[in-house]
C-alpha cells in the first residue's frame, strides 16, 4: 500500500515538474513569434478582375446559364458556335449580357 502511495506521489511530481518545464518553453516560443515582424503585401488587381463576369449567358427566364471571364474578343472567338446562337440583350459597365437561343 505504502508503495502505492509512493509511485502515485512520485508520479504526480514528475507530471508537474514535466509540465511546468513544457510551459516555460511555450512561453518562450511565442516570445519569440511576437517579437519578429512580418510585412506583408497583397495586390488584390487580379483577383477583382476575376471576379465580375464580362459576359452572362442566360436562358428565356433570365435564369444564369453560364459565366465567362475575361477580354470579350478572346471569349466570343473561343466560343464562336455559342456566340452565333445567342443575342445581345445589354451592356452595362463593360459587362454582357447574351440571350441563348435554343
Amino acid at each position: 500500500m505504502k508503495t502505492n502511495k509512493l509511485i502515485a506521489y512520485v508520479t504526480a511530481i514528475l507530471l508537474s515538474f514535466f509540465l511546468t518545464i513544457g510551459m516555460v518553453f511555450a512561453k518562450d516560443e511565442t516570445k519569440k513569434e511576437k517579437d519578429e515582424e512580418i510585412e506583408v503585401k497583397v495586390d488584390f488587381t487580379e483577383f477583382e478582375k476575376k471576379t465580375t463576369p464580362t459576359i452572362y449567358l442566360v436562358d428565356k427566364n433570365l435564369d444564369i446559364k453560364a459565366e465567362f471571364y475575361g477580354d470579350i474578343d478572346a471569349i466570343k472567338s473561343r466560343f464562336k458556335p455559342i456566340f452565333e446562337k445567342s443575342h445581345f440583350l445589354v451592356e452595362h459597365n463593360k459587362r454582357r449580357v447574351y440571350l441563348i437561343s435554343e
